[in-house]
């Protein structure tokens, strides 16, 4: 039997990108960057006005927030969507976050937030994040992620379409 198989110039358009950039064709370059050399994502967020409080500055449990929405378009670069884990019957609960604020966040500031994989384990994982303004460090942060079975309410293991691009975007351990 010969088979012959025909390859459209979007299919080739689409594999050309996972080889290049590592991500597939749900990735749109408006959501973020992933920079290889320090394995951080990157996604440039302006902070809202009703983000702040009276004084200008961003309120404490905001920033949360914007860590949520930097983890979703990270997620988008990998090519995977929130809404598909719960589909399968597994949710992706927060069970530990922590925010430490090193500088003053105001109304309409641009800033960048770097996404890292900091640790990937059998139920759960680690997204570090990194919030820059001007080039320097304000907030950083970070989510532990636990896999849990919809159903019965316990830790699960990772499904493998989640771990497998977690695990290629681990951060090395740092000395």
């Amino acid at each position: 039997m010969d088979f012959k198989v025909r390859i459209t110039d979007e299919a080739l358009a689409d594999f050309e990108e996972i080889l290049e950039h590592g991500r597939g064709p749900r990735y749109a370059p408006q959501y973020g960057r992933y920079n290889r050399a320090t394995m951080a994502f990157h996604h440039e967020i302006r902070i809202r006005f009703i983000d702040v409080d009276m004084t200008g500055r961003i309120h404490y449990t905001s920033l949360l927030r914007y860590f949520e929405a930097a983890e979703i378009e990270f997620f988008r670069s990998l090519g995977l969507l929130v809404e598909d884990s719960m589909k399968a019957g597994v949710a992706l609960p927060r069970v530990h976050v922590e925010c430490d604020y090193v500088g003053a966040i105001h109304y309409d500031d641009l800033l960048q937030f770097e996404v890292t994989v900091g640790k990937v384990g059998h139920t759960a994982f680690r997204l570090e994040f990194n919030v820059l303004k001007n080039e320097k460090t304000v907030a950083r942060g970070n989510f532990v992620i636990v896999s849990m079975d919809m159903t019965t309410n316990r830790p699960v293991e990772l499904p493998l379409r989640l771990a497998t691009p977690l695990r290629a975007h681990l951060v090395p351990a740092r000395a």
